[in-house]
C-alpha cells in the first residue's frame, strides 16, 4: 500500500517535471483520499498553482482544460466522479513504477472482449 506521503511526493514530482497530464489523471483518482484535514494546506497549494497555470495560458489548451476539469471536480463533488469515470467507463489503469528513484506513471486501457 502506498502511503499518503508517497502519493504527495509522486504528485509533486509530476508537477515539477511538468508532466501535467499524468498529474491530472493521478490527482483525479486519488485526490479525494489526499484532500483531508491534515493535508488540505498542501492540496490547496497544488490547486493554487494549477489555477495560475490555467489563467497564464502558456501551456497547451489540452493541459489547461485538464487542470480546469480537476479544479472543477474538487469544487463540485470531491473527485468521486473522476474515479468512477476512469475505472468503469474507460477501464483505465494507472501503474506506478519506481525506476532509478524516478516515479513513472504509465496509463493503459483494457480492451473489452
Amino acid at each position: 500500500m502506498l502511503t499518503e506521503s508517497i502519493m504527495h511526493d509522486c504528485l509533486l514530482q509530476l508537477f515539477r517535471s511538468e508532466n501535467l497530464e499524468c498529474f491530472c489523471m493521478l490527482l483525479s483518482i486519488i485526490g479525494k483520499e489526499l484532500d483531508n484535514d491534515r493535508s488540505r494546506p498542501r492540496m490547496n497549494q497544488f490547486f493554487e498553482l494549477m489555477a495560475k497555470i490555467v489563467n497564464d495560458k502558456k501551456k497547451t489548451a489540452k493541459v489547461r482544460f485538464m487542470l480546469q476539469d480537476v479544479i472543477e471536480l474538487r469544487k463540485a463533488s470531491g473527485y468521486h466522479g473522476a474515479l468512477t469515470t476512469t475505472r468503469h467507463h474507460n477501464k483505465g489503469i494507472i501503474t506506478l513504477l519506481n525506476y532509478n528513484t524516478r516515479i513513472i506513471i504509465m496509463t493503459t486501457t483494457l480492451v473489452s472482449m
